[in-house]
């Protein structure tokens, strides 16, 4: 996948992306920059044009999103 169009994937038609569904926009193009693609957070920062300070901030934001649906979704099972 093309690292300069992966954060542009479409939530709606691609069920296999579920961290697209879960998170906003920004959330899940830097969770997927890290996670995916390996980019260090000042890497994402500069590709995105954002602060270390905010990339930091989404990341762990997503990432805590992520664990309580997994978690809540684990408890429905």
């Amino acid at each position: 996948e093309d690292i300069e169009n992966y954060g542009q994937l479409d939530k709606e038609t691609d069920p296999l992306l579920t961290i697209n569904h879960l998170l906003e926009d920004e959330e899940a193009r830097i969770v997927n920059y890290r996670i995916v693609f390996d980019l260090s957070f000042r890497e994402i920062a500069e590709k995105s044009g954002l602060s270390l300070g905010q990339v930091q901030a989404s990341y762990y934001k997503a990432i805590k999103k992520l664990k309580k649906h997994y978690k809540n979704y684990k408890k429905g099972n």
